[in-house]
């Protein structure tokens, strides 16, 4: 599940009664789809969620002190995982642009490989997007002065925003049982295991 929309985690009151997919309508009481609608049963289970557009307290630069900071996105990855998700991308802040695009494209695009580690695609997405050049006209939060130019995308502010949170690869029952068979035997018991008592006993003529 891929959402482009933006999604404000830096207000107040409970992070569950936050809007999580789209925006309040302009007429009528339905508001967006909150935090806690998702975790309503049944679970929505989507085993990948990449929520890229997400504005928490550090979007400002934490120029208003906040009682917990990072406890809205703490709060929302977990409440993610809770509903199914085994891997979740969100944003700390948002960029919007091209660069957010070509990043959840090329992350996403290991999806269908149930061998690939997440971590690594996010990985060699970020390789790949941080070599290409922007341009600034796709990239809404840029602001170019004077003669500046961008030659590659290499700068934190494009990518270093995106937390990534999995819950690993489990191993399997059989495969933990076989290394538990194959491990080497370990030592009898016995008087004879200490070498100093197994001099001592020689010499008592104890075989």
């Amino acid at each position: 599940l891929v959402v482009l929309d933006e999604v404000n985690l830096a207000g107040e009151g409970p992070v569950g009664l936050r809007g999580l997919f789209g925006r309040p309508p302009d007429r009528g009481s339905r508001t967006e789809l909150t935090f806690n609608d998702w975790l309503a049963s049944p679970h929505k289970r989507p085993p990948l969620i990449v929520v890229p557009g997400v504005q928490s307290a550090m979007a400002s630069g934490l120029t208003k002190p906040v009682p917990s900071p990072g406890e809205e996105l703490f709060i929302a990855a977990t409440d993610l995982l809770a509903a199914g998700a085994r891997t979740a991308l969100v944003s700390r802040w948002r960029m919007g642009g091209k660069s957010t695009t070509d990043l959840v494209t090329e992350f996403v695009r290991d999806t269908d490989d149930p061998t690939a580690i997440p971590a690594a695609s996010w990985r060699r997405a970020v390789d790949l997007v941080s070599a290409e050049e922007p341009d600034p006209a796709l990239e809404g939060r840029i602001r170019v002065t004077g003669q500046t130019v961008l030659t590659d995308m290499r700068h934190p502010l494009f990518w270093a925003g995106y937390m990534l949170v999995d819950g690993g690869t489990s191993v399997p029952v059989e495969a933990a049982a076989a290394k538990v068979v194959g491990r080497a035997p370990a030592p009898a018991a016995g008087p004879n295991r200490d070498p100093a008592a197994a001099n001592k006993d020689r010499a008592r003529g104890v075989k």
